[in-house]
């Protein structure tokens, strides 16, 4: 977080791990995601951001899809999930 208050972590089968600063575990999320390429806390530290790039192909081309999902760190529900494809408006830097 921006206070250094919490620090967070995914494992390569997409758990996602929040510490306290002393290292006590706070919260451990499975996204039920591989891993996650970023992860980033609000500045009040209440949601995390992480997202999660997907390969795929379309016709012969190689295309990159990127999933975006914010969770609530208390509580480790998953509040909202969008991807490439959402307005410009709804950028995920207006939700965190």
């Amino acid at each position: 977080t921006a206070d250094d208050s919490k620090i967070a972590a995914i494992t390569p089968n997409g758990l996602i791990k929040i510490w306290s600063a002393d290292g006590k575990t706070l919260q451990t999320i499975n996204t039920k995601l591989p891993k996650a390429d970023f992860l980033a806390f609000s500045p009040d530290g209440q949601t995390l951001l992480s997202v999660h790039f997907t390969t795929f192909m379309q016709g012969n081309d190689e295309e990159t899809l990127a999933k975006y999902f914010l969770w609530n760190t208390s509580t480790g529900k998953l509040l909202r999930e969008f991807d490439d494809y959402f307005n410009l408006e709804k950028s995920p830097k207006h939700f965190v």
